[in-house]
């Protein structure tokens, strides 16, 4: 196990079928750190980012390239049967619900698509009882985390399985009323991360069952908190690495503005947005805000009130596409190779179906299909490009990470 002085945490934001990129970058930068003779021992993900964080986590038991392939392989090996059920049945059972409660019966609609498969693919392809293992014996691991949010009390939900004796001062059973954040000790279940990656009205809510002192019902842990880097620095990290599928920095250049209204589906993309990147971009500026004002000699040593850990600046980097459209054009090109001809019919219906729910003139379209095209070939490709820009960020130096400070 590390010591602790180099606990490095990973911090994984959620994307849906982005995850794959996500997964592409980090398998990547394990070796590296290997190479520097680091492991990570936090994982903290949220959505797409819980199922990456679980399933790195349940490798960290092997050599760092061993690790990397594995995971490398599982993502390039998802279809949309490993993730959701067809989507026509889904559509006209969401159809049927909504009618129901709209004629006062006992049925309700919940969400338009239906991610039971995702939870039997969970169980397959990640082996738990090695993430279980690696966390109880230390294996270069020390906590992970998966982030979701309570659809009763709209607060986010931590749910954190620590190695014994590790634990920090405070995290158990805390509550983090400035950011609405509740840490829960729980050994991390499928149900954990099928909570987290509950997109609402795409996905149903998830009913987690344990610990009972939490039970109830969750959302997508992307709602409050996307890129959960506060968890991390709560459980006690030196280093952290951030992972998405977005870039920190806005657009430099935003062209002219359309002349038509924006869509439904432009509207959605800005939801997204201000969910998904927005607060991430925020945190990793308040971070950078609190390292700057850790530096000066006045303010070393200062401690947290409640859990009177002792704050300290905290090297980070990060890692996403370096252009904002990227994974959004690449969903589109991959979609018009496969399906944009007139056979497309005798192949598959669902993702042109999926296609046309977002179908419109949309600068915005293949924003909202990036995040739901869970095709096996954008998956592979998503992972190139994940790969590409963690290189990118190594500059070709596979012995050092560029960590950051400041900017």
């Amino acid at each position: 196990m590390n010591t602790r002085s180099s606990q490095i945490g990973v911090v994984l934001a959620g994307g849906g079928a982005r995850g794959a990129y996500e997964a592409g970058a980090l398998a990547t930068l394990l070796p590296a750190l290997e190479a520097a003779g680091e492991r990570p021992s936090v994982f903290v993900g949220t959505s797409a980012g819980a199922i990456n964080a679980v399933l790195f986590a349940s490798l960290a038991h092997l050599p760092a390239a061993q690790a990397a392939e594995r995971a490398w392989a599982v993502w390039a090996h998802i279809y949309r049967r490993d993730v959701i059920k067809p989507i026509l049945p889904s559509g006209l059972n969401a159809g049927m619900n909504y009618l129901g409660q709209m004629l006062g019966l006992r049925r309700s609609l919940t969400g338009l698509l239906n991610a039971d498969p995702l939870e039997q693919t969970l169980r397959q392809r990640i082996d738990w009882r090695a993430l279980h293992d690696n966390i109880q014996q230390g294996h270069h691991l020390r906590a992970v985390a998966v982030t979701a949010t309570s659809s009763h009390t709209g607060r986010s939900a931590v749910f954190v399985e620590e190695t014994p004796g590790y634990s920090i001062q405070g995290v158990q059973g805390y509550h983090d009323d400035t950011r609405a954040i509740d840490y829960i000790h729980t050994p991390i279940a499928p149900e954990h991360v099928m909570a987290s990656a509950a997109i609402p009205v795409l996905f149903p809510p998830i009913r987690v069952t344990t610990p009972e002192s939490a039970m109830g019902w969750y959302l997508d842990g992307g709602v409050r908190m996307n890129a959960p880097v506060k968890p991390a620095i709560t459980l006690g990290v030196d280093k952290l690495i951030i992972i998405a599928s977005d870039p920190l920095e806005a657009p430099a250049h935003l062209g002219e503005e359309p002349l038509i209204s924006p869509d439904i589906y432009a509207a959605i993309s800005e939801v997204l947005r201000a969910a998904l990147i927005d607060r991430m971009v925020e945190d990793v500026h308040t971070l950078r805000k609190i390292n700057q004002l850790l530096q000066h000699p006045q303010h070393a040593g200062v401690r947290a009130a409640r859990s009177q850990r002792t704050y300290r600046p905290i090297p980070w980097l990060f890692v996403g596409p370096h252009v904002h459209s990227h994974l959004s054009k690449l969903a589109e090109l991959v979609f018009q190779r496969e399906y944009g001809h007139t056979r497309w019919w005798r192949r598959h219906w669902d993702f042109p179906l999926l296609h046309q729910l977002v179908q419109s003139n949309s600068t915005r379209r293949g924003e909202l299909l990036s995040y739901l095209f869970f095709h096996h070939i954008y998956m592979r490709e998503a992972l190139e490009l994940g790969r590409r820009d963690a290189l990118r960020l190594l500059s070709g130096d596979s012995a050092s990470l560029p960590w950051r400070l400041l900017d």
